[in-house]
Order: structure tokens, then sequence, then C-alpha cells
């Protein structure tokens, strides 16, 4: 009887395992600025940064290809800035979405924090020690 064993690289199970890890991160990160925003209940807060995640993650694919694409000749870091700023805005038009009675300025200031630490503390976390880990 012949056996085959299933090839998996795992430099992308790493990758991919890595990326889970950011997501969730995010979503906790996010869900605790809504939180001290006082927007809802925790599960409320959960519910709707997972929701903003989700569309926020398809919109920075799209944009990424975009950027990938054309040529802006802007720098790497105003390329993250012009990131920050969309995502952070489509963010929040999403959480107002799931929240009618909230004033859309609250939504925006909430959306602004919580988006500055995710891409700080994410942008900390691959230039400071996940570049190490995958030059090795």
């Amino acid at each position: 009887m012949n056996s085959y064993l299933l090839a998996i690289d795992w430099h992308l199970v790493r990758v991919g395992l890595i990326l889970v890890v950011m997501g969730v991160f995010t979503v906790i990160v996010e869900t605790i600025v809504m939180l001290l925003f006082k927007f809802d209940s925790f599960s409320k807060s959960l519910v709707d940064s997972i929701m903003a995640n989700i569309g926020s993650l398809l919109l920075g694919i799209l944009l990424f290809l975009v950027f990938n694409k054309a040529e802006f000749g802007i720098s790497q870091v105003s390329e993250l800035v012009i990131l920050y700023f969309i995502t952070a805005i489509f963010e929040a038009w999403l959480i107002k979405l799931l929240n009618t009675k909230m004033s859309l300025g609250r939504i925006i200031l909430t959306s602004l924090v919580m988006n500055i630490l995710s891409f700080t503390i994410l942008y900390l976390i691959f230039t400071k020690f996940l570049a190490k880990f995958f030059s090795a």
C-alpha cells in the first residue's frame, strides 16, 4: 500500500497563524477602546469590532492591490498614513451603520483612536519583532 504525505509549507502556516493572531489582537484592542468610549456592552462592541475589521480588511486588500499596481510617487510611510485614514473613516461608516442612534462625530473620534492604536502597535510588532522572526 502506498502512502502519500501532505506537503505543507510551514512558512505559510506561520504567516497564516500570525495573521490570525494579529486579527484577534486588533479586534480585542478596538473592543477595549469602544468600551472606554462607552459605546455599548462588551458583546455588542465585540461584534461591531469584528464586523468593522472584516470590512476594513477587505478594503485594505483592495487598497493594497491599487497601491502596488499604480505608481503614486509617494513614500511607503505616506501610503501607510493614507491607508490609515481611509480605513479609519470606512470603519467609522460601518460602525455607524451598526449603531444608527449614535452620533457620527463620536464614532469617527473612536474609530480614529482605535485605529491609531491598532496601526501603531501592529507597526511596532512588524518592524521590531517579526522582521527578525522572518529574516531567520
